[in-house]
Parts: structure tokens; C-alpha cells; sequence
């Protein structure tokens, strides 16, 4: 008995801070704060056909913030990445072999965090050659 109700406590904290996966808003989220990112960003990059990528996207905090122990989800809003590369939806890496084809390829990664408000997005221009 002593297993099973610590076994429905840690569940009910993990959807509480946002890691469960109930589908709706967790009663601890409920007075939401803002996401403390002022700005994410990538580099604007150039590859060549069958080279290997490792792009990590640069974070600014609000001044006095922090983002320790909070879980951060990536998503890609708009553009395909060239082909090879992924997008890490929990550390918003992108990386891989570049398959091609060649061209321009714009795109747009959008951050945001359970139980925070907001999201802030972030465009770069990828070229391949």
C-alpha cells in the first residue's frame, strides 16, 4: 500500500509541474508566469551536401532569471530544415548530415515551457551548397 500511494504522488507531481502527459492544463499551472526568454536565436548557415550539422540555439533570459529545472519545448513554426536535419524538440539542437538538395531554406523555431505563458520564436536562413 505504502508503494502504490507514493507511486500516485510522484504521478500527480510530475503532471503537476508539466511532465505528465494529461493533455490539459496541470492545478498547479494555473497562475501561469511569463517565460523568462527575452530572445532565442540561431545562425544564419551555409553547409555543403553531406556535411554533419550541431546547431544549439543561443538563450537570453529576462535579467534575474533562470530556467534550471524547467522543461523547454522546441518546435519548428514554419520551413522545412534541409533534409538530414532534425530539430530537438528539448534543447532545441539541430543537427544531422545535410542530404540536400541545394538552396535556400528559412525556418522558424517557436520556444515555449509548461505551465509558462508565452513562447518566443526565433528565423534563421540555411543555405545548402
Amino acid at each position: 500500500m505504502r508503494f502504490a500511494l507514493a507511486g500516485a504522488l510522484m504521478a500527480f507531481a510530475l503532471t503537476g509541474c508539466g511532465g505528465g502527459d494529461s493533455g490539459s492544463t496541470p492545478a498547479s499551472c494555473q497562475s501561469q508566469q511569463a517565460l523568462p526568454v527575452s530572445k532565442i536565436s540561431y545562425p544564419d548557415s551555409t553547409f555543403i551536401t553531406g556535411e554533419n550539422v550541431d546547431l544549439l540555439p543561443t538563450i537570453e533570459l529576462v535579467p534575474g532569471a533562470s530556467l534550471a529545472n524547467v522543461p523547454l519545448k522546441f518546435e519548428l513554426a514554419s520551413g522545412p530544415l534541409p533534409t538530414g536535419l532534425a530539430l530537438d524538440s528539448g534543447t532545441g539542437r539541430i543537427s544531422g548530415k545535410v542530404a540536400g538538395p541545394t538552396g535556400g531554406f528559412p525556418v522558424t523555431v517557436r520556444l515555449s515551457a509548461d505551465c509558462f505563458t508565452g513562447m518566443v520564436t526565433a528565423s534563421a536562413f540555411f543555405t545548402v551548397n
